[in-house]
């Protein structure tokens, strides 16, 4: 699903319903978006992303595995084992 995020953006426009398309913004928000570290076209054309894009999706990273790991603790503190 992280590869697909973007996609759902415009499933949610195509259908034009209100609900699907505020489902499908609310699914691309939590879900990642993986296809920021998918550098294989870039790769293969030779073409260097630029130290900004970089630095973004570096951020982006970081940002949401913290996310996630705050939200796994704070579930899993309140559960005894």
């Amino acid at each position: 699903m992280g590869h697909i995020s973007r996609d759902l953006l415009k499933l949610g426009e195509i259908t034009k319903n209100a609900n699907i398309e505020t489902l499908t913004k609310y699914l691309y928000l939590v879900l990642p978006n993986l296809e920021r570290f998918n550098l294989k076209n870039e790769a293969v054309y030779g073409i260097l992303p630029t130290s900004g894009e970089l630095w973004a999706n570096l951020l982006y990273g970081i940002l949401y595995i913290t996310l996630m790991l705050t939200l796994a603790n704070l579930i899993f503190t309140r559960r005894q084992f």
